[in-house]
C-alpha cells in the first residue's frame, strides 16, 4: 500500500506546478499587451503605391515612429492594378 503522506506530498507539487504554469502564462499575457499597446498601423487602398504611403504618413501622430510600411498589389478589372499599403508605427 501507499503512504498517504506520499500521495498528499504528490498532490501539492501538482497544485504547485499548476500555479507557477499559471503565474507564467498570466505575466507573459500581460507582457504582450504592453508590447503591443504602442504600436499601431493603418491600411489604405489607392491607385498609386507612392501616392497611398505618402497619405497614410500623413496620419500617424507627430512624434511616432514609422517602424514598417509594405504594399500589396492588387489586380482590378482589365489590367489594372490597385495598392493596398498598411505602415505601422510606435508611439514614443
Amino acid at each position: 500500500m501507499h503512504n498517504p503522506s506520499d500521495r498528499l506530498r504528490g498532490n501539492m507539487f501538482a497544485f504547485i506546478a499548476m500555479r507557477a504554469c499559471l503565474v507564467l502564462i498570466a505575466g507573459l499575457f500581460l507582457f504582450g499587451i504592453q508590447a503591443q499597446a504602442n504600436t499601431r498601423s493603418l491600411t489604405r487602398s489607392g491607385v498609386s503605391e507612392e501616392i497611398t504611403l505618402n497619405l497614410l504618413k500623413s496620419k500617424i501622430p507627430q512624434g511616432a515612429t514609422v517602424t514598417d510600411t509594405s504594399c500589396k498589389e492588387i489586380q482590378t478589372a482589365g489590367f489594372n492594378y490597385s495598392y493596398r499599403c498598411t505602415i505601422t508605427w510606435e508611439e514614443n
